[in-house]
C-alpha cells in the first residue's frame, strides 16, 4: 500500500519550510515536475476544473481556472513524471482522474508527499481527493493540516502581494473551516499541527512521523526556524486589527487572545488605503497577462 500524503494550509503558513524538513528524511517523495513552484501540483484543483465542479475564488491566484487550461496541465503533469510517459485519454472523467493520481501514487511512493496552497481553499477538490482514497483503498490519504497564526499569515500576504488583510482574514477563515470539516468527516486520516510548535519544539515533528507511521532520520538537519514569527508585531506601521469572528474561530485552534491583538497605528489607514489601490492595478495587470496568454494561444492554433 502506497500513502498520499498531502499537506493542506494556506499561502504563506510555512509549508515550504515543513515540506523540506518532511522531504530531508528521504521518507517522502515529491514529483519530479510541477507547473508551479515549491513542487505544487494543483493536481485536485485541475481535476475540480475538468469536472466543472465549484471553484472558489482566491486571493492574488490564478483560480478559477479555465476547465481546457486545466486538462492541458493535468496532461502535462502526468506526462512529464510518468517514466514512460503519458497517453492522453480521449475522454477525462473521474475515473481518469483517479486512475491518474494512483499511476502518480505508485510511481513516487511508498510515500508520495504533495502541497499546494489552492486545495485547502475549495471543498470539491478535498471532496474529490476522499472519493479517490474510497475508490483506491491501496492509496493510503493521509491530511496534515498545518495552522499558522493568521496575523503572521495576513502579515506575510500584506508584505509580499500588497493583499488587503481585511478582505485576506475572512479567506484564511473559510479555508481553516475546510480544515476543521475534513478533520471531522475523516478523523483518523488527519492530523492537525500548529507551525509555531513545529518552530519551538523540535519533537513535536515526531507526532506527524508517528501519523504516517514511518520513522525519523537521525540526526535529520532542521529546516523550521523562529525568525518569522510574529513580524507583524514589529511593525509599527501595521496596525490591522482582526474580525472578533476571526479571532474566537482562531482561538478554537488554539492560540490566546493576546497572541491575535495587534497595537493601533495612526499609520495605518493611510497605508491600508495606498496599498490597496496597488494591490488592485496588480490584479489587473495579473488579469490582462493571462488574458494576453489566452489570446496568443488561440491565435497559434
Amino acid at each position: 500500500m502506497s500513502k498520499s500524503v498531502i499537506l493542506l494550509s494556506d499561502k504563506s503558513s510555512g509549508s515550504s519550510a515543513v515540506q523540506r524538513e518532511l522531504v530531508g528524511s528521504g521518507k517522502l517523495l515529491m514529483a519530479d515536475w510541477t507547473p508551479n513552484a515549491q513542487n505544487e501540483t494543483l493536481y485536485w484543483i485541475y481535476s475540480s476544473a475538468i469536472l466543472r465542479l465549484k471553484q472558489e475564488n482566491m486571493i492574488y491566484s490564478n483560480l478559477p481556472i479555465d476547465p481546457a487550461e486545466a486538462l492541458e496541465k493535468w496532461n502535462q503533469l502526468l506526462d512529464k513524471n510518468l517514466p514512460d510517459g503519458f497517453q492522453k485519454p480521449k475522454h477525462v472523467g473521474v475515473e481518469q482522474i483517479f486512475e491518474g493520481w494512483r499511476l502518480l501514487a505508485d510511481r513516487f511512493g511508498p510515500a508520495f508527499f504533495e502541497k499546494s496552497p489552492h486545495h485547502l481553499h475549495n471543498w470539491s477538490s478535498i471532496q474529490l481527493m476522499l472519493d479517490c482514497d474510497r475508490k483506491y483503498p491501496d492509496v493510503d490519504f493521509k491530511f496534515i493540516g498545518l495552522v499558522r497564526n493568521p496575523m503572521d499569515t495576513i502579515y506575510s500576504h500584506w508584505t509580499r502581494w500588497n493583499v488587503d488583510p481585511n478582505e485576506k482574514q475572512f479567506e484564511w477563515m473559510n479555508a481553516y473551516k475546510n480544515l476543521i470539516r475534513l478533520q471531522e468527516t475523516e478523523p483518523s486520516k488527519v492530523i492537525l499541527v500548529r507551525y509555531e510548535d513545529l518552530v519551538l519544539d523540535p519533537n513535536s515533528i515526531s507526532k506527524v512521523y508517528d501519523f504516517l507511521n514511518l520513522e525519523m532520520t537521525e540526526n535529520q538537519h532542521r529546516q523550521l526556524h523562529a525568525g518569522s514569527l510574529s513580524k507583524w508585531a514589529r511593525d509599527t506601521s501595521f496596525g490591522f486589527q482582526l474580525d472578533s469572528s476571526v479571532v474566537e474561530f482562531a482561538t478554537s485552534l488554539g492560540y490566546l487572545p493576546e497572541q491575535l491583538q495587534n497595537s493601533e497605528s495612526w499609520k495605518w489607514p493611510i497605508i491600508r488605503l495606498l496599498n490597496k489601490r496597488s494591490h488592485r492595478y496588480m490584479m489587473l495587470r495579473k488579469s490582462g497577462r493571462k488574458l494576453l496568454r489566452r489570446m496568443r494561444k488561440s491565435l497559434k492554433s
